[in-house]
């Protein structure tokens, strides 16, 4: 889905590594540096502690890397472990805590990633629980909104696409969130009875069985009969 050269050029510059890009991007839009220490345009030392359930051991990892990429520039910045759900859970769905979250996405098209993050119609106001439809970050834009009206009434692959890569840069601009990862789908499977099962060349849905509606495609697809080495 990402075809437009400008587009990937900016994705590259964004997700490159580079602490001094990043000073002078904050520089830039006001805040300043006393020492190593980070001020914000008001003159506050800039702090950022990210909560975490502290059993979630991939996700605590995740946050420490994080928490010394932005000491390095300058950010006061702690992993705050908490107990459990229930004292962690409230507050990162209505995200009145830094925190990381998983997004909802979409398969078959960036769409319902787009809709979730972009559209009016998936907004949710600060402060409250952005589970509903995935606008954890509490934000839209106009533009893409009307975009992503157009998409949702086209089956015409081509302007599926321009809709697309119109919504990859507005996404790219206005950052909404920082995508950090793509969520793996897990699944295992035998060709001991069965095969023709899914693979990255033969993408046909979620290979994951119990994911409905892909467990319909998988009844249609799945041959029976064992085959050797598939």
């Amino acid at each position: 889905w990402v075809t437009a050269p400008a587009v990937k050029a900016q994705s590259k510059q964004l997700s490159t590594y580079s602490p001094a890009a990043a000073k002078k991007l904050l520089t830039d839009n006001g805040f300043t540096y006393k020492g190593n220490k980070l001020y914000d345009p008001k003159g506050n030392a800039v702090q950022l502690n990210i909560h975490v359930i502290s059993g979630w051991s991939d996700w605590v990892a995740s946050n420490q890397i994080i928490t010394k990429n932005l000491q390095a520039i300058g950010i006061d910045s702690n992993v705050a472990l908490e107990p459990d759900w229930a004292s962690w859970q409230p507050n990162a769905m209505a995200t009145k805590n830094p925190t990381l979250l998983w997004q909802g996405g979409s398969q078959g098209s960036p769409y319902g990633y787009f809709y979730a993050n972009l559209s009016k119609n998936a907004y949710i106001p600060p402060g409250t629980d952005g589970t509903p439809t995935g606008n954890w970050e509490h934000y839209y834009d106009a533009q893409a909104t009307t975009l992503l009206s157009k998409w949702k009434n086209t089956l015409n692959a081509k302007t599926q696409q321009t809709l697309a890569t119109q919504l990859e840069k507005i996404w790219l601009n206005d950052m909404p969130i920082v995508p950090l990862f793509i969520g793996p789908r897990w699944s295992t499977y035998s060709t001991k009875f069965f095969h023709c099962f899914d693979t990255p060349k033969t993408f046909w849905g979620d290979p994951i069985f119990t994911t409905f509606p892909d467990n319909i495609l998988s009844f249609t697809q799945i041959c029976p009969g064992g085959k050797a080495g598939a």
